[in-house]
């Protein structure tokens, strides 16, 4: 039975979790080279203790079951705190499991894995969850157009060496996902939407670390060589795949929108220039209003987009909560991604200029919104693409008919 948790309730137990700005302190030190990448404590404690790990973990696997929203949500807060934690890569991760439980076939069925499709590894499926839900372990995702993996023919197994499960092995070359130096599994999307767990640390996986604008978001480029992979789920398609990835895309530079706006509108009531505040300027409070008014415009696509997400997300019964979410999400998703990409990146460009020569030093954090405003922008591609792709898939209806 699902736990009943509002999203007021989430919300106010995790921005207490970040309150104390122990979250952009760890992307300092990761910047500074202090430290590789997030650490293990804080995230078995946002993970283990608050219980962020099996939010969407169904209950039985240990976990709350809830909804992408307050998955959402949770990635949000992360995002507005510049956290390094692998909040959205994990939770992405689950989303996708508990889609693909569907099987749905595409009808571009593989004919090499296409038998595979009723003997999902039940067994794989139990270790992500619970290790997740009760070890506080991370899932790595690689869900990006240029993470495509193509199973070819005579690549799969019915049943892997050591007996876990129907799979294939692959080989694949991705530039960069994110979160995988670290992860205890990596997540890939079949161009035929089947989907796949690999182990990062096995033999034939090699990672190697690129640069990122983001220095709290680790990225790795990951070279598979016949890798074993073990069938774990199967979405309708790849872009459906990408689509929920967009949604928590966007729902963390919401979060960072969010926070730029708030740390700017603060700190124009507190300077104090000429014997009055620097926010009774025009120059500054009509930029900043002009901020407010693109956050609200994209929490209100992101709310759109989630609800979708959700209505493709089964629940404790297998069924969908009304609707199903996968005729709308592919124009919701590329929306709320497009608003909350324009509202990040120029909120955090806001806050820089509003807090003057310091906003521009090293020493002051609003380098670390900026950068991940601008990092999270990248992999979305231009908000102008996104447009056109949600125009091409039917979005000016759906605006139509919600007014």
């Amino acid at each position: 039975m699902t736990v009943e948790l509002s999203v007021h309730e989430l919300r106010a137990a995790v921005e207490e979790f970040f309150a104390d700005g122990t979250a952009v302190s760890e992307t300092r030190a990761i910047a500074d080279g202090v430290a590789d990448r997030w650490d293990d404590r804080r995230w078995g404690l946002l993970s283990g203790d608050l219980g962020v790990g099996g939010l969407v973990v169904p209950p039985g696997f240990g976990g709350l079951g809830l909804s992408a929203h307050h998955a959402a949500v949770v990635v949000e807060i992360a995002g507005g705190a510049v956290s390094p934690a692998p909040v959205r890569s994990t939770l992405l991760g689950l989303l996708l499991l508990r889609a693909g439980g569907r099987g749905r076939a595409s009808s571009g069925a593989s004919p090499s894995i296409d038998c595979l499709t009723d003997a999902v590894s039940a067994e794989m499926v139990r270790e992500l969850y619970v290790g997740v839900a009760e070890r506080s372990e991370v899932v790595a995702v690689a869900v990006r157009p240029g993470d495509a993996v193509a199973v070819r023919p005579g690549d799969a197994v019915a049943v892997l060496d050591g007996g876990s499960g129907p799979g294939v092995r692959v080989s694949a070359d991705l530039p960069a996902v994110p979160d995988v130096i670290g992860a205890h599994h990596l997540l890939l999307v079949a161009d035929d939407g089947h989907l796949l767990r690999v182990d990062p640390c096995g033999t034939g996986c090699r990672l190697e670390s690129v640069a990122s604008m983001d220095p709290g978001r680790g990225h790795a480029r990951v070279l598979l060589d016949h890798v074993r992979a073990t069938v774990v789920g199967r979405m309708s398609s790849r872009s459906h795949a990408a689509d929920l990835a967009s949604v928590l895309v966007a729902a963390e530079q919401l979060g960072v929108a969010r926070a730029c706006a708030r740390a700017g509108a603060a700190y124009a009531r507190e300077r104090v220039q000429f014997g009055r505040p620097i926010g009774v300027n025009q120059a500054i409070s009509h930029r900043l209003a002009t901020d407010v008014v693109a956050v609200e415009k994209a929490s209100a696509l992101a709310q759109r987009a989630v609800a979708a997400a959700d209505r493709c997300i089964p629940d404790d019964s297998g069924g969908l909560q009304g609707p199903d979410g996968t005729e709308t999400l592919p124009a919701w998703a590329p929306l709320a991604a497009a608003a909350a990409a324009r509202a990040a990146t120029a909120g955090a460009a806001t806050l820089v200029q509003v807090l003057g020569g310091i906003g521009f030093t090293w020493e002051h954090d609003a380098q670390f919104w900026f950068r991940r405003s601008r990092a999270l922008g990248a992999w979305e591609g231009p908000p102008e693409r996104l447009d056109e792709q949600a125009v091409r898939r039917g979005a000016v209806g759906l605006v139509r008919a919600v007014g």
